[in-house]
């Protein structure tokens, strides 16, 4: 039986809004306090539907760690960015390790 997605969600803009609502409520509250229900609701879907975007909270809390790591880590990226401009970004941040 497959369950009916939430009205209004959509997955192009589903995995950035629980992105954005998990690193919201775990700067708001820590990480063990914060349940995967609470990211879910937050974002206007049902808890199971976050399976989709990560297999855990884990996960989750690595993949906005990674991203913020590597915008520090190369600057913050320009949406239009071709893969030049990111390799040359990469080549001098690595340059100034």
């Amino acid at each position: 039986m497959r369950m009916a997605r939430t009205q209004g969600s959509h997955s192009s803009s589903t995995g950035p809004k629980i992105r954005a609502a998990a690193q919201s409520l775990f700067a708001q509250h820590g990480f063990a306090a914060v349940s995967m229900r609470q990211i879910a609701a937050q974002v206007g879907v049902q808890a199971g539907a976050l399976y989709n975007y990560t297999p855990d909270k884990q996960a989750l809390l690595f993949d906005l760690m990674r991203q913020h790591m590597e915008g520090r880590r190369w600057g913050v990226m320009p949406t239009h960015a071709t893969p030049a401009m990111m390799e040359r970004r990469y080549v001098r941040a690595e340059e100034g390790r």
